[in-house]
C-alpha cells in the first residue's frame, strides 16, 4: 500500500505551522510540540531531516527558533517526503537497483510509468 508515514505527516504539519509565521518570526519546537500533542523528541529528529534537506534553518538562543528556507508554495510534497523518507520510489527495484527478479520481472516497466507519474505529480503539488 502506498501511504504517507506518521513521520511525513508531521513534518507537512511543521511545514506548514513555519509559513503561518509572520516576516522574522521564529517557531519553537518546544511551543509546536505542545500545541500539536507531537512529541518534542520525533519533532527533533523531523526538524533534523528538514534542515539537512534545506527546507527548514534554526536560530540559536534565548529566542530562537525554526523558520521556512523559502515560501511554503514553493515547497513540493515530493521534498519533503524525500527530506524525511530517503528517494521516493513506489516499487521497491526503483530505491535498490539490486533486484534478484529484474531479468523476469513483466511488471516493472508498466509500474515505472505510474511511478513517473507520480513523483512528477508530487514534485509539482505545494505543501501550502
Amino acid at each position: 500500500m502506498l501511504s504517507i508515514s506518521k513521520q511525513t505527516d508531521y513534518a507537512i504539519e511543521l511545514i506548514l505551522a513555519l509559513s503561518k509565521l509572520r516576516e522574522g518570526e521564529l517557531l519553537s519546537l518546544r511551543t509546536f510540540s505542545k500545541h500539536s500533542n507531537i512529541s518534542f523528541l520525533f519533532l527533533q529528529r523531523i526538524a533534523r531531516s528538514l534542515r539537512g534537506a534545506q527546507l527548514i534553518e534554526s536560530v540559536r538562543g534565548m529566542n530562537g527558533g525554526y523558520r521556512l528556507v523559502k515560501p511554503a508554495q514553493r515547497i513540493s510534497f515530493r521534498e519533503v517526503i524525500e527530506a524525511i523518507e530517503g528517494k521516493f520510489g513506489v516499487i521497491a527495484c526503483s530505491k535498490n537497483s539490486m533486484c534478484q527478479f529484474e531479468m523476469r520481472c513483466s511488471a516493472k516497466h508498466r509500474l515505472r510509468v505510474v511511478e513517473r507519474e507520480i513523483v512528477q505529480l508530487l514534485g509539482e503539488r505545494f505543501v501550502a
